[in-house]
């Protein structure tokens, strides 16, 4: 993956015009030249829930961990918003069409949004990429938040495979030669989610966007009301 440049990256801060860009700057370096990630910049649309747009800088590639005395590399974006580091950066593991997300990851949403503690308790300025990076690196040593699909065997995947390595999700069956049987996204087929499931999902990851909504204002809110103190 090849590094950017520290004209490229001025480049992509001065397009997204962040508010704070000093510190911006200081945490893409660090992330950069993170030894348990390696993660590339760019700059892209993000799309809110609200259904506007605006253009992102984004590091994205991925973070190691240590599972079972294996190596393996969770593929991840983590975006900067506007006020970044004030409010905390939006965190996803990425699935490649071969992978799925854990359903039994308490660190990882089903679409892929990070909720480790230390992005939940995100406060500036104690708060850094750098030790958020090592802050996943631990978590998913822990349990890894994505599966590989049997397909992938063979090809000397750098995330766990098989049932000796990971645990194997609710629902999914298994192969002949011993590996988890892939068939369908969270081991169910798409018209066959069980209710509870999917109900529970779903107030889950709407409770988790409130508290973060919620926590996002008041920071910003402190934030506003240290501005004004000092002026």
């Amino acid at each position: 993956m090849a590094r950017p440049s520290q004209s490229d990256i001025e480049q992509m801060i001065q397009r997204a015009r962040p508010t704070n860009r000093d510190l911006v700057r200081r945490d893409i370096n660090q992330a950069i030249n993170s030894q348990v990630a390696s993660l590339v910049l760019k700059i892209a649309p993000y799309y809110y829930n609200s259904g506007i747009s605006k253009d992102l800088l984004c590091l994205h590639g991925t973070v190691a961990c240590q599972y079972k005395g294996n190596r393996y590399n969770i593929p991840i974006e983590i975006w900067f918003q506007q006020d970044h580091p004030i409010v905390p950066p939006l965190a996803y593991v990425k699935p490649t069409a071969d992978m799925f997300v854990s359903t039994t990851s308490k660190d990882v949403q089903p679409d892929g949004t990070i909720i480790i503690p230390y992005v939940r308790n995100w406060r500036h300025p104690n708060s850094d990429l750098y030790t958020l990076l090592n802050a996943m690196c631990d978590a998913f040593s822990q349990s890894p938040p994505v599966y590989s699909g049997s397909s992938m065997v063979s090809r000397g995947t750098p995330y766990p495979t098989t049932a000796s390595s990971m645990p194997t999700p609710i629902g999914m069956g298994m192969t002949t030669a011993g590996n988890p049987s892939y068939s369908y996204p969270y081991g169910y087929p798409p018209t066959q989610i069980p209710q509870d499931v999917y109900r529970d999902s779903v107030q889950t990851a709407v409770i988790d966007r409130v508290r973060t909504r919620l926590d996002e204002t008041i920071q910003m809110g402190k934030a506003q009301i240290d501005s004004l103190k000092k002026s």
